[in-house]
């Protein structure tokens, strides 16, 4: 339903009651493939084919505002960019809506009774189209391919086949074409789908995560075999399914695979990087914090962060150690005496002075590893943001 704006209000869809005049209205039939689309693509569909319907109208307006009641929609066409999108029905639509210059709004299912009432009501039948099914063609060839690469044992029929054998997979496909409900009405073998539900689309038989196949429950322990067969280790057996093959829990399950593997733990590294230490989280503001020095136009600063309320403070210093306890000093008269302090091991923070000083007030001294600055990222990002500020 296309409307013009005759009020004075701001540009709302429900700013007065006299203030949109209707200006034309469509509808059309779904073709075969398009009523199989996920309920996310229809609505993305909808929108290209309602800016195609009234592009006389609307190509080149700078005010121009779409509402949808289908809210996943509005962080697709408003802020992701073609990069994001893994799904190519839905790339394909964006792209038909980037000639466009548009704002996309959510507006409850109550007050979109016109579009709901037409929608009911289509105006014209629409047969096959060739560019519709050419799209398919292109998602399965991709597909098949990506498969192959991975495995020559599990092809696109078979994962058909087995979807079809699949209960569950039976079940969720017609949850996909016809939407998922609230995940509390899910049943629980079901669930771990609902965060996808977004990107899941159905082609051809087969269930798909954006241009990833969703593997039955049959067919994984081959999928897993062939990912593993190279002895590759977990992150390059992550890498090789991230581009082709999903189901919940694959990550778990290729770990699994990995470590249940004598060959490989027979080739592993003898000195395997050790796992990192879980991190202490403060309880209350100043409980802990985080310092790093840096320099701007010649002169030396130290930078404090708080870790609860990332409030930051900057002294200017020489970059020894009774400059530093000064300012240390004067921060925890400030702020109260912190029960930890994170730094690097800067030679002004392992001097004997400065152990000496932190020790006579209590507070225990978190150094972190050599070239491992991201275990004091608090103060690295602090310094960051003053460099950027100066500048």
């Amino acid at each position: 339903m296309l409307r013009q704006k005759y009020c004075d209000c701001r540009i709302s869809p429900t700013c007065c009651q006299s203030g949109w005049k209707l200006a034309l209205v469509g509808s059309r039939f779904t073709t075969p493939t398009e009523s199989r689309y996920a309920p996310i693509e229809g609505e993305a569909l909808a929108v290209a084919y309602a800016l195609n319907q009234t592009r006389f109208y609307v190509l080149g307006c700078n005010n121009l505002l779409i509402t949808t009641d289908h809210k996943p929609l509005v962080n697709i066409l408003n802020d992701k960019s073609l990069n994001d999108i893994g799904n190519r029905r839905l790339l394909n639509l964006k792209e038909k809506t980037l000639q466009y210059k548009f704002t996309i709004h959510h507006v409850t299912a109550s007050k979109n009774k016109g579009p709901d009432a037409a929608s009911r009501y289509p105006g014209s039948k629409q047969e096959r189209d060739e560019e519709d099914l050419a799209d398919d063609v292109a998602v399965i060839a991709e597909a098949r391919d990506a498969l192959f690469v991975v495995t020559n044992l599990v092809s696109w029929e078979m994962v058909k086949e087995h979807s079809l054998e699949d209960e569950t997979f039976r079940e969720l496909t017609q949850i996909v074409r016809k939407g998922f409900p609230r995940i509390q009405d899910l049943p629980p073998k079901l669930r771990p789908f609902h965060r996808f539900a977004d990107e899941m689309s159905v082609v051809d038989g087969v269930l798909m995560l954006g241009h990833k196949i969703i593997v039955p429950v049959s067919l994984r322990k081959q999928v897993l075999e062939a990912l593993h067969a190279a002895h590759q280790g977990i992150a390059m057996m992550n890498q090789r399914a991230s581009d082709t093959v999903f189901w919940p829990g694959i990550s778990i399950d290729i770990t699994r695979v990995r470590n249940e593997c004598g060959d490989c733990n027979r080739i592993a590294k003898s000195q395997a990087m050790e796992p990192p230490v879980a991190i202490t989280y403060p309880e209350y503001p100043f409980q802990m914090i985080c310092c790093d020095y840096f320099d701007y136009e010649g002169k030396n600063y130290l930078v404090t962060v708080d870790r609860y309320s990332n409030w930051p403070s900057v002294y200017q210093g020489n970059g020894k150690a009774d400059n530093l306890i000064k300012s240390l000093r004067d921060i925890f008269i400030t702020f109260g005496i912190p029960e930890e302090l994170t730094s690097d091991g800067g030679p002004q923070f392992t001097a004997e002075v400065t152990k000496d000083f932190l020790k006579s007030w209590g507070i225990h001294h978190r150094l972190t590893s050599v070239g491992n600055p991201h275990a004091n990222s608090r103060a690295e990002i602090a310094v960051n943001r003053k460099a950027y500020a100066h500048a």
